[in-house]
Parts: structure tokens; C-alpha cells; sequence
């Protein structure tokens, strides 16, 4: 559910953008044209740095811990290697 709730906040970014570009298509004045433009701009921006998050986000919740299965060692996850401790009796 969370991830479908932020699903929907980059869309509704673009949303945002698509509805500046239709205002500025009916504006006369080419300043407020612009500046609509511009907004529209800027929430594809956002949008595309959202979605970015998210990305980055997915993969952490998917990298292992690691733990008594490994350990993380210049950005990589290495597996632990099995030992033996021998107990001479």
C-alpha cells in the first residue's frame, strides 16, 4: 500500500505539468506562457527526481543485511565464508 501511495504522488507531479500545458496553450500572453511552461518544467523535474527515490529506495529494501550470512565491503555484499572451529579433546 505505501508504495502505491507514493506511486501515485510522482503521478500526480505529472498531472500537474499536463494541466500547466494545457492553460498555457489557451493563454494570449507569451510572458504568462512561459512561466506556464516553466511550471510545467519544474514538475517534471520533481516528478523525475521522485521517481529516482523511489528507485534507489526499491533497491536498498532488496540489498540482503547480511549479518551472520555476510557482510557489506566497498558498496558490495560478500557472502561469509563457512568455518570449522576444531576442538581437540
Amino acid at each position: 500500500m505505501r508504495r502505491e501511495v507514493t506511486m501515485r504522488k510522482g503521478l500526480q507531479y505529472l498531472d500537474r505539468a499536463v494541466e500547466c500545458r494545457k492553460i498555457a496553450h489557451q493563454v494570449r500572453d507569451a510572458q504568462h506562457r512561459q512561466q506556464l511552461d516553466d511550471m510545467a518544467r519544474e514538475w517534471e523535474a520533481l516528478a523525475s527526481e521522485y521517481a529516482a527515490e523511489l528507485e534507489q529506495a526499491a533497491k536498498r529494501a532488496q540489498k540482503p543485511t547480511g549479518g551472520a550470512f555476510g557482510y557489506w565491503h566497498g558498496g558490495e555484499f560478500h557472502r561469509a565464508r563457512p568455518f570449522l572451529y576444531l576442538v581437540k579433546g
